[in-house]
């Protein structure tokens, strides 16, 4: 994650792009997804109960789901987008603005199975930057997270970008069957910064007994919060 001293930088490859609002990257935290903004902390109305040693806190205490979604920076569409769907083609895409917003990633990439509900005629998303990270640093695209009503999903990612990178296109499906028009700032990508590091890995088991002291020493000793005042370390991108 990117913490301390630690500079992303979006680099527009024209005054074009730079001009254009709507492309500029913003912190994921500051589109945190409507329907956990809605959500109330527990299930009762009245605040925490704890029935049958479990708690009644919905998703909006759990602050890993929250991290997620609250991570690194999101890439919004620079502009509105007409999908219409062609019976022999399938999904084509147009716009009113000069630059293209989008382009085609090839034929070969229908290779590419797409998720259940998704065409698979795959589009790059013209962000009209490039994107440069420290020495050692790279960045992981996912879609959105936690944003799961989108009609566009891109194709997860990894990318090194702490050597010079060309303009980044970022590869998408189109929702089957969706007519209409997709709005300026719709999220598009999620960009998380990381430390490229090699691991090794290791599997091991506790005993029955290990297990229950384990959570009765932890989890299962507080009654709210205990991973936020026990375990979590605060994460900012700016």
């Amino acid at each position: 994650m990117m913490m301390g001293n630690n500079k992303i930088k979006f680099t527009f490859l024209s005054e074009y792009g730079w001009g254009i609002e709507a492309a500029r990257p913003r912190p994921a935290s500051s589109i945190i997804p409507k329907w956990f903004k809605e959500m109330g902390q527990y299930d009762d109305p009245e605040g925490i109960r704890v029935i049958d040693r479990t708690s009644n806190a919905t998703a909006k205490k759990c602050t890993p789901m929250l991290d997620s979604m609250t991570s690194g920076y999101i890439l919004s569409l620079w502009s509105d987008i007409l999908v219409h769907q062609e019976e022999q083609t399938g999904p084509q895409l147009s716009w009113k603005v000069d630059r293209n917003v989008f382009s085609l990633h090839g034929e070969s990439s229908r290779k590419i199975p797409p998720p259940t509900g998704y065409d698979n005629i795959v589009f790059k998303y013209n962000s009209l930057m490039t994107i440069t990270t420290p020495p050692k640093y790279s960045i992981l695209v996912v879609p959105p997270l936690a944003h799961h009503d989108l009609p566009i999903k891109a194709i997860p990612a990894i990318i090194d970008t702490d050597k010079p990178t060309i303009d980044l296109a970022f590869p998408v499906w189109i929702k089957s069957g969706f007519n209409g028009v997709i709005e300026k700032g719709t999220p598009v990508v999620q960009i998380i910064p990381f430390k490229k590091e090699s691991w090794t890995s290791e599997i091991d088991y506790m005993t029955d007994k290990e297990f229950v002291l384990h959570m009765d020493n932890n989890f299962n000793s507080s009654i709210k919060n205990h991973y936020i005042k026990n375990i979590w370390s605060k994460k900012e991108f700016r």
